[in-house]
């Protein structure tokens, strides 16, 4: 988008660069979704008008709002001739792109291990441990011991790590560094 579409006068860079400025506000609008927060002073300044900003706070679905604007701003550029037929299908590709990306995050988060699946799981597992030693104490002895610990411990290992996964958009020291990533690349679209 910054490299096909050229503009001229100083009005028009500047437009360039409000627009451009909005694939940030797509990256963070998506971050404050995956965290279930809304519009913030961070996603304000990223924003063209005043206007939008407000607009963005009742919206349901503001990363999708953005993606619109960007969608018309391209629109414009093709119907204005700043890009041909080739790029113009090529930039809306590539917002597509990030439309899925979105979709697949969304399905991330909207798929979290059901409580009582949880629950069940930890009885099902304290149960099998329980009656494990039993069945090896044939062949084990008092080896019985040491491996039924080791058995659990991995057993309940994977439980707690499957739990630790469930939601990756969250605070947690395991989940994704979204606020680092989403800095990390709008430097990179400012630069």
């Amino acid at each position: 988008m910054w490299i096909t579409i050229c503009k001229q006068t100083l009005a028009n860079r500047q437009v360039k660069a409000a627009f451009w400025r909005l694939m940030s506000a797509f990256l963070m609008a998506i971050k404050q979704h995956l965290k279930y927060q809304g519009v913030d002073n961070e996603l304000k300044k990223l924003l063209l008008y005043r206007e939008q900003c407000l607009g963005l706070q009742y919206v349901t679905n503001m990363q999708l709002k953005v993606t619109q604007r960007i969608g018309g701003y391209l629109t414009k550029q093709y119907t204005q001739k700043h890009v041909d037929s080739l790029q113009f299908a090529f930039l809306n590709r590539l917002l597509d792109q990030l439309v899925e990306c979105l979709s697949r995050c969304e399905r991330l988060l909207a798929a979290p291990m059901p409580k009582a699946y949880s629950i069940h799981l930890q009885h099902l597992l304290l149960l099998y441990c329980l009656a494990l030693p039993f069945q090896m104490v044939k062949d084990f002895q008092w080896w019985t011991i040491p491996v039924v610990r080791i058995v659990s411990f991995g057993l309940f290992g994977v439980e707690a790590i499957g739990l630790e996964i469930e939601n990756p958009f969250g605070y947690d020291a395991n989940d994704f560094p979204l606020n680092r990533l989403c800095k990390k690349l709008h430097n990179d679209t400012e630069e």
